[in-house]
């Protein structure tokens, strides 16, 4: 009977130890996860709605380098004294020079009166009349106040590039300037058909960043301009509102932007920017935390446990000891038989 009552005092004392520091490390360690989760993801939503904006500015800046180059063929004179002539022979080369002034350029086309030339890089040029049935080409030209566009197209596009067909389905982004001289006349319309690789790897990619580690990033007009022939996002990207935080969905992250929400480059103005971002990225970084802090909780429980028991085993060996001397005491007292003997 004795024992019992010391295994239920040992019991007691053990969990007495336990239970409230262990209450007290949960309670920490619940807080601790929910601080970092909203922390994270405020970290996470700052750093995407900046990625956002930079990538505007990026793509205006790549806008303004290309711009600069095909603008610099348009404004002299002499390019519009042969157009005027129809000399062939200088608009070609004048052209073809465009393509060793930056490697983005896939190839360059010039229309002017009913005719073009074209760099030796492309082959099958649609005819002018293809060209602006486009509705936003044919604005563009209609338009006084802007002199050059940056456009994604899938239709009336050149059938190849370098001898290697195009596949319209990726989308073709091109910026188109007018010839004008300083009176406003218009003579013709310069094409520049850019590289969809090169160009997301100078200006539009987020190399480095852990939260956008496989993000994928696309240029969006009434199409998608992609690198590779996948329709895996087409329908997200096609339903999806503009956004001012990452949205979550089907496991991912996303956010949609109209350029100009970040620039003022008015050439631009047809442009959204959409980047989707695997929620791992950004979950995994949680989940690694909170798995973190449970091990640790694992490890302090466990401790606390073997502690309050210990505790617990010595305090009620000393009882127990105690009890045993104290009975041995009682057991040498005289009885009060032999006392009444005596």
């Amino acid at each position: 009977m004795r024992n019992k009552n010391f295994d239920k005092l040992k019991k007691h004392l053990s969990s007495s130890i336990f239970i409230i520091p262990m209450l007290f490390i949960l309670l920490i360690s619940v807080a601790t996860d929910i601080t970092t989760y909203f922390l994270y993801l405020n970290s996470f939503t700052t750093s995407f709605k900046n990625d956002m904006t930079m990538l505007s500015s990026r793509l205006e800046i790549g806008y303004s380098q290309l711009n600069s180059k095909i603008s610099a063929v348009k404004r002299s004179e002499e390019f519009i004294t042969a157009t005027k002539n129809n000399d062939e022979s200088y608009l070609s080369n004048k052209i073809q020079s465009l393509m060793y002034y930056n490697s983005s350029f896939l190839g360059c086309v010039y229309y002017y009166n009913d005719n073009y030339v074209s760099t030796s890089s492309i082959s099958g040029v649609p005819e002018y009349s293809d060209l602006i049935s486009d509705t936003k080409i044919k604005e563009f030209i209609d338009d006084k106040d802007m002199s050059s566009l940056a456009y994604i197209r899938t239709d009336n596009i050149s059938l190849s590039y370098y001898s290697y067909p195009y596949n319209n389905h990726l989308g073709l982004l091109s910026l188109f300037v007018k010839v004008m001289d300083g009176n406003g006349n218009y003579y013709g319309l310069l094409e520049g058909d850019i590289s969809t690789e090169t160009f997301y790897d100078n200006y539009l990619n987020l190399k480095g960043n852990a939260y956008m580690d496989n993000a994928s990033i696309f240029l969006t007009t009434d199409s998608i301009l992609k690198e590779k022939d996948d329709t895996s996002f087409d329908s997200i990207i096609s339903s999806s509102s503009y956004t001012t935080s990452p949205v979550k969905s089907s496991g991912h992250y996303y956010m949609k932007q109209n350029v100009l929400s970040s620039t003022s480059e008015s050439a631009l103005k047809y442009f959204d920017i959409f980047v989707i971002v695997p929620s791992n990225n950004f979950m995994g970084i949680i989940y690694t935390i909170v798995f973190s802090v449970l091990g640790t909780d694992v490890a302090l429980f466990l401790l606390v446990y073997f502690v309050g028991k210990k505790f617990a085993d010595k305090n009620v060996k000393r009882l127990s000891d105690l009890s045993d001397s104290m009975e041995e005491d009682i057991k040498k007292l005289p009885s009060s038989k032999e006392e009444s003997g005596s």
